[in-house]
């Protein structure tokens, strides 16, 4: 078994000082040697098949890109360090987005909930202007905005004008305005 472990590390430098050089076949077969082993470890840990399969091609192609430049000894325990390092760092990144996400849904909640208290408010002081409407306008305001009725449908209904069912609409607006720019 010792020995087993000692002709991969000796075959694991062969490889390394051949992708040294630039062997793009030596590089392909180490990828191919590796990469399941290296994917179930950062697999166990993240659980998250796409961002392994990131983390994986990142540190392949870090490692092709600067090995020619460093003094890698054991590339086996140098690619579980850069996956390790990695994996650290998409953890990392999760927490701090999820903790702003969650301040974001904080803060969204608490603004949603001011919304509701304000759209309340003005919904109630509304009612109380509408209900205050003299009742020809009020009644008019109500056929025209809660029951959907169109100016000439009011008319027909109430044996009058459509002038008078547009006056008495804007007559009530005008109300209702004021009445929400005093409150504001």
């Amino acid at each position: 078994m010792k020995k087993d472990i000692k002709n991969i590390e000796k075959s694991d430098l062969l490889l390394l000082n051949q992708i040294k050089l630039g062997d793009r076949s030596a590089f392909d077969h180490f990828f191919k040697k590796h990469w399941t082993e290296l994917y179930l470890y950062a697999y166990n840990i993240l659980k998250s098949k796409e961002s392994c399969e990131d983390i994986i091609q990142n540190v392949f192609v870090d490692f092709w890109q600067s090995v020619s430049t460093k003094d890698i000894r054991n590339p086996k325990a140098y690619l579980y360090g850069a996956v390790k390092y990695q994996v650290l760092n998409q953890i990392r990144n999760n927490c701090i987005h999820n903790r702003h996400l969650d301040h974001l849904k904080t803060l969204f909640s608490v603004q949603n909930l001011e919304d509701e208290i304000i759209f309340g408010e003005m919904d109630d002081l509304l009612i109380k202007t509408i209900k205050k409407l003299p009742d020809r306008c009020r009644e008019i305001f109500e056929l025209s905005r809660m029951h959907n009725l169109s100016n000439k449908e009011i008319a027909d209904k109430l044996n009058i004008s459509i002038q008078t069912v547009k006056n008495q609409i804007s007559t009530a607006l005008r109300v209702l305005r004021k009445k929400l720019q005093e409150s504001v």
